[in-house]
């Protein structure tokens, strides 16, 4: 009885130590941070993070260690330096239409002379390919041109649905804005939606990458691209670029390489989808999506019974991602990463982040270093300083060894 329950005890004991031991092997790499000046500072991560850490990016830590040994957590906002659009939509009602030689004329009454920058156009009809001219003036007697002979489109059949009528022009504040369509049949139109759109400036990165040939399936009438990006990177933007003197719409796709499995027949690859849209002459054929760590990707084009495109350059781009951190303690601090069983962290400054100073300077990452090979006294590699790891374990040893005495004394009076 007494050897059964000292043996259950060491396995506490045991069991408690490993816990401890895993917790300060979770992280795998490390980073030194320099010039930390002041209590906030940007850390921007490198490229190379991304392929060592989990897609949510929950395994990023900011630690130090204090000159008492202590280790210590600094707090940070993960920020991705994205495109922000924002649209405001001014009240214009259409208060005119006419004909002339020309072409058809709508008016619009722009009574608060608010800026726009844009018009969506609804018509009632379908398939048509118009220019369309937009004008202004503040009395409806002398015009100036704002844009010119921009081009609209519908096409709709049995395989498609597709609508491209927006006026994209510089900031104006005309009271009268004035759409000339160019048409031989009179358009119906429903509504004309002017807008201000306004757009803030992300930092984009473009990465590097190898475009392989373009694979044409004559018998599946489809194009494949497959694209490799030199590491693992977070990817929000693919641009297709397309050398064509002719117009054309194709649905697309874009999917990411997430399995593979080497068979007999060779390699196979499971695929996420990333986006899907529509490669055409009449847009930029820049494709956006959330942003998702990958490396090899694959584009799809349907061709249906059309010819293929003569698809060129293949451009990746992705935001810049930094921490936002604050430093309270004076201790040398380190970025670790690297942890499949790290949760995301849920630090107090998430609920303040409006009171983060706007102007923060950047701190410097070293090298990248194993942190397996870098076990010094000074830096330990979780938040429990080893001298803090071993009074844990004296603590357990003793009170596991007065409950084995109380235990024998109980044994020896029975």
């Amino acid at each position: 009885m007494i050897l059964k329950t000292r043996y259950c005890l060491w396995l506490m004991l045991l069991g408690t130590t490993n816990a401890l031991m895993g917790q300060s092997n979770g992280y795998l790499y490390k980073r030194d941070i320099s010039g930390i000046t002041n209590e906030w500072h940007r850390v921007a991560l490198p490229n190379e993070v991304f392929g060592k850490v989990n897609p949510q990016l929950s395994d990023i830590r900011i630690l130090g260690v204090t000159q008492s040994n202590d280790t210590i957590e600094a707090p940070y906002i993960l920020r991705v330096n994205a495109e922000t659009v924002t649209v405001t939509d001014a009240n214009m009602g259409i208060v005119n239409a006419s004909y002339n030689s020309s072409g058809y004329y709508f008016t619009l009454d722009n009574k608060q002379n608010q800026q726009v920058n844009q018009i969506k156009l609804s018509f009632n009809e379908d398939n048509f390919d118009w220019l369309a001219t937009l004008e202004g003036s503040h009395n409806q007697q002398e015009w100036f041109t704002v844009c010119a002979n921009q081009r609209i489109v519908s096409i709709a059949n049995s395989h498609t649905s597709y609508t491209y009528s927006n006026l994209n022009f510089p900031e104006t504040n005309y009271r009268y804005l004035r759409i000339l369509v160019k048409s031989t049949s009179k358009p119906t139109l429903q509504s004309a939606t002017a807008s201000l759109r306004s757009t803030s400036t992300g930092v984009r990165s473009r990465y590097e990458l190898t475009q392989l040939p373009i694979e044409n399936n004559k018998s599946a009438k489809e194009s494949v691209v497959y694209v490799t990006l030199k590491q693992p990177v977070p990817v929000s933007i693919l641009k297709v670029n397309v050398d064509s003197d002719f117009d054309y719409y194709r649905p697309i796709t874009i999917e990411r390489i997430t399995d593979s499995i080497k068979t007999e027949q060779g390699w196979r690859y499971s695929y996420s989808m990333l986006e899907s849209g529509t490669l055409t002459s009449f847009e930029s054929n820049e494709f956006h999506f959330s942003s998702t760590t990958a490396q090899k990707l694959r584009i799809t084009v349907q061709n249906a019974d059309n010819t293929p495109l003569n698809i060129g350059a293949i451009e990746a781009y992705g935001y810049t991602h930094e921490l936002i951190a604050r430093f309270t303690e004076k201790a040398s601090y380190f970025l670790a990463y690297g942890n499949s069983h790290a949760y995301k962290p849920n630090y107090d400054i998430s609920l303040f982040a409006d009171r983060i100073p706007e102007s923060l300077a950047e701190v410097s990452l070293g090298n990248e270093q194993s942190i397996a090979s870098t076990s010094t006294a000074k830096e330990p590699t979780l938040p429990i300083s080893k001298v803090w790891l071993w009074v844990v374990m004296a603590a357990i040893a003793i009170i596991i060894g007065g409950l084995t005495i109380s235990m024998l004394k109980k044994e020896k009076r029975e």
